[in-house]
């Protein structure tokens, strides 16, 4: 007898422990409703994008037909349309608000997404233009919606969570992309497509976090945002960094834009091989910042970005001598190794600007990349065509020169005794 009560007491325990979590549950989301509605359009969303998105060359290639400089200047299209709506996105996020901005840009992406199935050459530029803005303007107001619907003591935990999830997602997009574009790449696009429509609906149901400025305020904005600049860029230091880092994306995204057509064309992947290769990619990206982090504790902010950024760049040359699976172990190495600069870059620039500028200083050091990396895929789309996909990574060599400056150039800041 006692035997069965103990048996309904642990039962009854197991019930309470179960309800006790559903009400737990039911009340965080309920709290935080809105933060969940975010993440899971942004988890579609991220999903949407990388089942294609590595595998977009060698379907312009085979599929479409595209020569390389073809190619080259599509993607450099898409990195000039990107930067033009990254300056607009949160312009027309203070005027019309997030969720109306979040909802167009997803609109944009998906018809964009859609025009993809289509092989005229101006309907392929169209895709990539929609895709572009789409992407340029969602990603940047989605982080400031999902920290706005944050209250302070939980912030950093949330964004943890958001972008950890939506990474791992992002992950694992590529493989089952390329499941699927083993049977048709128009049943990928329409996949796409249709996950990417859905990923708009949880953004329907939002609350708006601001009231759209007045001309004045939006006035008062800008003239703040000029005085901010202008402080960031009286120190030399920050400026010499920001040009080293243009030269660096300059001459990186020359190999790095077509790793998907080489691994495509020069080593015969098939779409699963790549986009296993990119899931790897992503994963040891996502491996790689804490491990940044503690290198940059130990030897410094600077030593940690020059050997980062240097380290990158000897692997990369190495490529073209690899077969397939050595190329891919190395290349997620390389992923590896380059992704520790994000947490000393950060600590490097919260060090030598003021709490009211820094904001500011992230934003300008990726403004101005990405001028600096527009022409690198029409430059080597000729490379490619003019001498051969080769010659892509010898091009590589002046970067280390580059970082070879940066480190003699860049002195960390004296501490105060």
């Amino acid at each position: 007898m006692k035997g069965g009560n103990r048996r309904i007491s642990k039962r009854s325990a197991e019930l309470g422990g179960l309800k006790t979590f559903a009400f737990l549950t039911k009340i965080t989301f309920t709290r935080y409703k809105d933060f969940f509605l975010l993440l899971f359009s942004s988890v579609l969303s991220a999903f949407a994008i990388n089942l294609w998105f590595y595998l977009l060359l060698p379907h312009l290639s085979y599929n479409v037909g595209l020569n390389e400089v073809e190619i080259g200047t599509l993607m450099s299209i898409r990195k000039l349309v990107g930067f033009m709506f990254a300056l607009v996105g949160g312009v027309l996020a203070d005027k019309i608000g997030r969720r109306i901005t979040c909802i167009i840009a997803t609109l944009l992406l998906s018809i964009g997404i859609l025009t993809l199935n289509f092989h005229f050459f101006l309907l392929i530029i169209t895709a990539i233009c929609l895709i572009s803005a789409g992407m340029y303007i969602r990603s940047p107001v989605i982080k400031i919606f999902v920290a706005e619907k944050l209250p302070e003591k939980v912030m950093g935990k949330g964004l943890g969570l958001f972008f950890t999830i939506t990474s791992l997602v992002s992950a694992i997009a590529p493989i089952v992309g390329g499941t699927i574009a083993l049977y048709s790449y128009n049943v990928l696009f329409f996949t796409s497509f249709a996950v990417s429509i859905i990923s708009a609906l949880p953004l329907i149901a939002l609350r708006e976090t601001i009231k759209v400025r007045e001309s004045g305020e939006r006035l008062r904005g800008i003239k703040t945002s000029i005085r901010q600049l202008s402080i960031v860029l009286k120190d030399k230091t920050l400026v010499i960094y920001y040009f080293v880092w243009g030269v660096y994306a300059f001459l990186t995204e020359i190999p790095i834009t077509f790793i998907p057509l080489y691994a495509a064309e020069v080593l015969k992947m098939s779409s699963v091989e790549i986009g296993t290769m990119f899931m790897l990619v992503s994963l040891a990206s996502m491996a790689s910042y804490i491990p940044g982090g503690a290198l940059a504790d130990r030897i410094g902010s600077i030593n940690t970005l020059a050997f980062s950024l240097g380290m990158n760049i000897p692997l990369l040359m190495l490529l073209p001598l690899l077969d397939k699976w050595l190329f891919i172990a190395v290349y997620t190495l390389s992923a590896f190794i380059f992704m520790m600069h994000e947490a000393p870059e950060t600590s490097f620039i919260v060090e030598r600007t003021s709490l009211e500028s820094r904001a500011t200083a992230m934003s300008l050091l990726v403004m101005l990349i990405m001028p600096f990396s527009i022409p690198s895929p029409i430059i080597g789309g000729i490379l490619w065509r003019e001498y051969s996909p080769y010659a892509l990574f010898t091009i590589l060599a002046p970067a280390l020169v580059v970082i070879a400056l940066f480190r003699a150039l860049i002195k960390p800041l004296k501490k105060k005794a």
